[in-house]
């Protein structure tokens, strides 16, 4: 009797134990803010205007960033970020195209706590990175300079389990800390918006499942606004300094992304 009672209990212990497993992860690669190459210490940066406009197809975001960048003097200033892909990108100085050149980023653009923590436990081989170069003719007085790329966006699975079908959350990363390169005018922020396309969710929808949103670590003690505008979704902050090292964002069920 004893023995059958023990074999019982043991049964649901296994069962449990069988439904566990690692989540299924898509990592991608970060991108930064520009960073001098060489140094400039007459270069002031007033602010930047940072926009992340989010697509489920293709399955990433248009990233604009913007800078205004005082200079006493004309100069030419080379200028890099990291980006994930070797994809075409736009980079204009004031009204006026300027040419960039995209290759394998070198060892240290980005450190190691800058990289996904999955791909830090993986054994696999890390996932490629690239710099994208190009020189600013920059006049004196104010200049903008504004950068247009992609973003992928990786993915993480929640709530799974082998007998279940888990929920996933799409997710990026965008590292500030190069802006701490540079000399800061009082006042200096960032002035960031994200977007997604979400038409307003239905009377069912906001009481009885969970809607699609929206939601950024790194911007828990800064201002910042959730809101929907038309067929849009957006999520609005304004950082200042100290900044943040990074922006981990994150798209999904609402009780799955920061608040």
């Amino acid at each position: 009797m004893a023995l059958g009672l023990a074999f019982v209990l043991v049964l649901p212990s296994r069962a449990a134990l069988g439904n566990v497993r690692a989540p299924r992860v898509v990592p991608q690669t970060p991108s930064t803010a520009a960073l001098p190459v060489t140094a400039a210490p007459d270069l002031v940066v007033l602010g930047e205007d940072l926009s992340f406009a989010c697509e489920a197809d293709p399955h990433s975001c248009t990233v604009v960033a913007s800078y205004r960048i005082r200079t006493p003097s004309a100069e030419n200033v080379e200028l890099a970020f990291v980006m994930p892909l070797p994809a075409p990108l736009t980079v204009t100085v004031g009204s006026g195209p300027t040419a960039a050149h995209v290759r394998a980023a070198p060892a240290g653009a980005l450190r190691d706590e800058d990289l996904d923590p999955w791909e830090r436990e993986r054994d696999t081989a890390p996932l490629p990175k690239y710099q994208a170069v190009f020189t600013a003719p920059l006049v004196a007085g104010e200049n903008t300079v504004t950068a247009t790329y992609r973003q992928p966006l990786g993915q993480y699975e929640h709530d799974y389990g082998y007998f279940s079908r888990g929920r996933f959350t799409d997710n990026f990363r965008y590292e500030l800390w190069p802006l701490d390169e540079w000399q800061h005018a009082p006042g200096f922020s960032i002035s960031g918006s994200l977007s997604i396309h979400r038409p307003s969710p239905s009377w069912w929808i906001r009481n009885f499942s969970e809607p699609r949103s929206i939601g950024c670590s790194g911007i828990e003690r800064v201002p910042h606004s959730l809101s929907q505008r038309g067929d849009e979704l957006v999520l609005k902050f304004r950082i200042t300094d100290p900044l943040p090292k990074r922006l981990w964002c994150h798209i999904g069920d609402r009780d799955l992304v920061p608040n």
